[in-house]
């Protein structure tokens, strides 16, 4: 059998990683020609018949392609002085040792985004290692979501020396929206799929996965729920948030939605993490303050005898939807679309500063709590003069709720 007159190495490469974060990283596939016979080779890099890069190297040289999401990779390497082709295929098998990166710690994208990560483990059948925090891991353990073999950050980069344990894995990738990195917001997901601000969040993983999206709920940490800790009916409610545009900024609105839900005949439970006044907001006085840092396990448990839910486009209005609490969302930060379809009445008023999450020509990320793209907002009082959602839209979405689902 004719050989190539130097050595071909072709292997999927992550030995970028060893000064960065990983998470942004998707390993690439490889060719390094070693040897002294001075000749030159032609590399073309395929995948589904789509040419991803073509080059011309010399020996004792080497090239990749950078990827943006897990794909298979045909490899064609044809030596110049011999006029010799081979090809080579770089390819997720059963055998495979993959590393995928949860690339977020909030609760909403952990709650989306699991069960079409797991349903890509479960169809690929490799032999699967989850790179996830140990409260993301909490909310799915001892139930049907509950990740496995998990490992940490000493598991994978060996120590404070980073010295790559990373190396037992045939691939490594990420998922998440990459919001900080442009090239990656705009390349990060399969051609045919739209701005991850444009789809729902829970087809985020799927767009950059190329299977399916699965909708249901997850299951949440089944040992967290107990006896009721609060007598009677009553409903949770959380009225803060990370940026003053996702709050529901009518100045005193909740004032008048919580002796509203007394009238229907409920107890009111404020549960935000934020208590008091908060960059300015207000909690409302509710009958239950359980505000402030209380154990998630709590949040469940008092999420999962509650009747329904009311807060803004957050990680707690994910938890109860995932708890099948009918949620009344309020709120213009995103559109109706971005977040779950089913369980939900959605309190939404479209006007000219509306929708900012879903404007993909502005970047969201790392911006002062008062970012507004469109307007300057120094104060609540500016915030107010803006805001289209009046409180009688929220006592018709609360009407319109128990009407739908209680």
């Amino acid at each position: 059998m004719i050989q190539f007159k130097n050595k071909i190495e072709v292997k999927w490469n992550h030995s970028m990683m060893d000064n960065k974060p990983f998470h942004d990283e998707v390993s690439k596939p490889f060719v390094e020609v070693t040897g002294d016979f001075e000749t030159s080779y032609n590399i073309r890099f395929e995948s589904d018949g789509e040419l991803l890069h073509s080059t011309i190297i010399q020996n004792n040289m080497w090239v990749d392609v950078n990827l943006c999401y897990p794909k298979d990779v045909d490899i064609w390497i044809t030596e110049a002085f011999s006029g010799i082709e081979k090809h080579y295929k770089l390819e997720l098998t059963k055998d495979s040792k993959v590393l995928c990166y949860f690339n977020s710690n909030a609760m909403g994208d952990a709650i989306a985004w699991v069960n079409t990560i797991q349903k890509w483990v479960e169809e690929k059948g490799c032999q699967v290692d989850i790179f996830a925090t140990e409260f993301i891991c909490s909310l799915f353990k001892n139930g049907k979501n509950e990740i496995k073999n998990v490992v940490s950050e000493r598991d994978v980069w060996g120590g404070p020396e980073r010295k790559g344990r990373w190396e037992k894995y045939d691939f490594i990738f990420g998922v998440g929206q990459y919001e900080d990195n442009k090239w990656l917001v705009e390349n990060k997901r399969r051609p045919e799929n739209p701005h991850p601000r444009e789809i729902t969040l829970q087809e985020v993983p799927s767009s950059i996965l190329g299977i399916e999206t699965n909708f249901d709920r997850p299951e949440i940490n089944p040992s967290w729920i107990k006896e009721p800790t609060i007598d009677g009916d009553y409903v949770c409610i959380a009225t803060h948030s990370t940026l003053q545009a996702k709050y529901w900024n009518k100045i005193g609105g909740w004032d008048y939605v919580v002796p509203y839900l007394n009238l229907k005949g409920y107890k009111v439970v404020s549960i935000s993490l934020e208590s008091g006044i908060y960059c300015g907001n207000k909690t409302p006085k509710t009958d239950i303050n359980k505000t402030g840092y209380i154990p998630i396990s709590d949040r469940v448990n008092d999420l999962h005898h509650c009747k329904f839910f009311i807060g803004l486009p957050s990680g707690l209005s994910w938890l109860a939807w995932a708890l099948n609490k009918p949620v009344l969302m309020v709120g213009n930060y995103s559109k109706p679309y971005s977040e779950f379809q089913d369980n939900v009445v959605r309190v939404y008023k479209e006007g000219p500063y509306t929708g900012i999450y879903n404007d993909t020509s502005i970047d969201i990320q790392n911006k002062e709590f008062n970012y507004n793209p469109y307007i300057e907002c120094k104060d609540l009082s500016d915030w107010n003069d803006i805001e289209t959602i009046d409180t009688q839209d929220v006592f018709d979405g609360i009407d319109k709720l128990i009407d739908i689902y209680l």
